[in-house]
């Protein structure tokens, strides 16, 4: 869809996506598998680059810091609604935040637990923490060890790179923490 020169900027979905010439032509939509949940609205890093705290829009500050258990039970209703409707074998659900190990352990424990135990029997589920790093110790290995969740580490590669952009609140870097983190993932067990 072209516009002309000078027009306003499309909006989305209207300007850019016709719905009625799609549902026309038997287009059929493709189910969800992939859910990303933001369940922790801060961050223990102030990364330079970071589009969501250190930009324009600071209207994160006024919501609320975790995710309420209320909130995480609906969306774990949801997802199993639309898993058992689509005949979903699996889906993904990513853990996000801000930073999500901020949320506790207990919390992200019992979203995981929800979230399986409200699937159908048919649909497996891969749950994954996207971190910073910073925070993983040995109570969020064996978090993950027990409830079968992954891990996803954020580096910006070697300590003089990384820690030139991915600081603390108080502009010291986090490349020391991010290291110590993934070598505890190598270690053979992390249940200690």
């Amino acid at each position: 869809m072209t516009r002309p020169p000078g027009s306003p900027a499309p909006l989305w979905p209207g300007d850019l996506l016709d719905v009625a010439a799609l549902r026309a032509g038997r287009h059929t939509a493709r189910p969800f598998r992939e859910f990303v949940l933001k369940v922790h609205s801060r961050c223990n890093l102030a990364c330079r680059y970071c589009y969501v705290y250190e930009g324009t829009d600071q209207l994160w500050r006024t919501q609320p810091r975790t995710m309420s258990r209320e909130t995480a039970a609906q969306v774990c209703r949801r997802v199993a609604e639309h898993a058992e409707r689509h005949g979903l074998r699996s889906v993904r659900v990513l853990l996000h935040g801000g930073e999500p190990l901020l949320a506790g352990i207990p919390f992200l424990r019992d979203l995981a637990r929800t979230l399986r135990a409200r699937l159908p029997a048919t649909t497996a589920a891969e749950v994954l923490i996207q971190t910073n790093g910073v925070l993983v110790d040995d109570d969020t290995l064996r978090l993950c060890h027990e409830e079968d969740i992954a891990l996803a580490v954020s580096l910006d590669g070697p300590a003089a790179v990384h820690d030139r952009v991915r600081r603390d609140h108080a502009g010291r870097g986090s490349h020391a923490g991010v290291a110590a983190a993934l070598r505890r993932l190598q270690r053979p067990s992390c249940t200690t």
